[in-house]
């Protein structure tokens, strides 16, 4: 039972996957349980740090419906200590220091004596930047014994004291109870510390409020923190983003303006990059009737004529080189180039092989076959601006 935590309930360690069985609990609905609450189920366990496993009914551990708190779950909480487990607090209560620093959880413990014993109060908690307060989660009530004989002295002890406070029920196991409340979840537990002594720990947590969550491995906790880290960075960045973008968008209107480039074709498309930047795209077909020889001739007089629109809708000059495939039906040709405004790309599809004219009539109501269009497809996508600049998107934590 050696270990840092060893001094703390962090007990929960597993709990057994509910087996409901659709029966009523008659102790459950007596106690005051509700709805999914008073199903029968298959008990749940918790493991002290002894290792130790003990098993109670799911209610005991969790609920699935919501409570109020009652006067005596409210009278206990205040006796174990001034932290009500689970609530948010603006600062952190006069007297308290930290005990135990995580990247994503801190334990802040103080002096105190409760039940008649000298120990220390201690709750877990998580700092939210974002709403700027300390979200809690376990609270607790600890002392400290030369033997294990004192603490269990002090474990029975506390069981009485607690009694006071009307719990449904006692679970009495090894070295431990847990005092069943409806809304809080309230637990005892002896355990060796790693210099010898030993401690009597008291647990409060709260059923309906579970606040920063259960502590977890220093190791753990760093993942939690950045995937944290990056999904805040990454949702800043998006809303970051779409001003950019639009200001962007501006100056290159003001630009296509004042350059006397024409208003961009009524089935221009506009979508956006992966980056988010503006993207037009127009789809178009144009008649191809290729001889039987001379296509290549044919082919490049059409692609020269589409370029020559392209740049002058975009204002981007082709000076690069265009690249040719061919294919068992036809020849693709398509180029990409850079302009002040635009990134463009254009690319053309010629069918050079088309279905052959029959040379006798057709029969009354034939179609004759059809010829394939030629195909095309141009590509213009915003530049960034002088003065404007997208921000490198986050990237997701690698992991180990």
């Amino acid at each position: 039972m050696k270990g840092r935590k060893m001094n703390r309930i962090t007990t929960i360690a597993a709990l057994a996957a509910l087996a409901f069985a659709g029966c009523s609990d008659d102790e459950a609905r007596r106690f005051g349980y509700k709805g999914s609450d008073l199903e029968d189920s298959e008990p749940v366990y918790f493991t002290t740090s002894r290792g130790v496993t003990n098993y109670v009914p799911a209610r005991v551990l969790m609920v699935c419906e919501r409570y109020e708190l009652t006067a005596d779950e409210l009278a206990l909480a205040g006796a174990a200590g001034e932290i009500m487990p689970g609530e948010d607090l603006r600062a952190i209560p006069d007297g308290y220091a930290k005990d135990d620093e995580g990247p994503w959880f801190t334990y802040w413990t103080k002096p105190s004596e409760r039940f008649g014993f000298k120990g220390v109060n201690g709750f877990l908690s998580h700092f939210n930047a974002d709403k700027g307060v300390w979200e809690t989660g376990q609270a607790y009530f600890s002392s400290y014994w030369p033997s294990q004989a004192e603490a269990k002295a002090a474990l029975a002890a506390l069981k009485e004291a607690v009694g006071a406070f009307r719990p449904k029920r006692f679970h009495v196991f090894q070295d431990s109870w847990v005092a069943e409340y409806v809304r809080l979840r309230v637990m005892a537990v002896v355990g060796e510390k790693p210099d010898g002594t030993w401690s009597c720990m008291l647990d409060v947590q709260d059923k309906n409020r579970e606040g920063c969550g259960a502590w977890e491995p220093p190791d753990e906790q760093q993942v939690r923190l950045d995937q944290h880290n990056y999904a805040k960075a990454l949702k800043e960045w998006k809303l970051r983003l779409p001003s950019i973008i639009e200001e962007n968008h501006a100056a290159v209107e003001n630009a296509r303006a004042a350059a006397g480039l024409p208003a961009w074709p009524g089935d221009m498309k506009w979508e956006k990059t992966g980056d988010g930047r503006n993207i037009a795209i127009q789809f178009g077909s144009f008649e191809f009737n290729p001889p039987e020889d001379g296509a290549a001739a044919l082919v490049d007089g059409i692609w020269a004529g589409k370029v020559a629109e392209v740049e002058k809708l975009s204002g981007a000059k082709f000076a690069g080189e265009k690249t040719v495939q061919e294919m068992d039906d036809g020849v693709v040709v398509f180029a990409a180039w850079k302009g002040g405004l635009y990134d463009v790309r254009l690319d053309m599809a010629f069918p050079t092989r088309q279905p052959k004219m029959p040379e006798e009539p057709l029969p009354e109501g034939a179609e004759p076959p059809q010829k394939a269009p030629g195909q095309f497809r141009v590509i213009c996508i915003e530049s960034m601006q002088p003065g404007f600049e997208i921000p490198p998107r986050p990237q997701p934590p690698k992991r180990k």
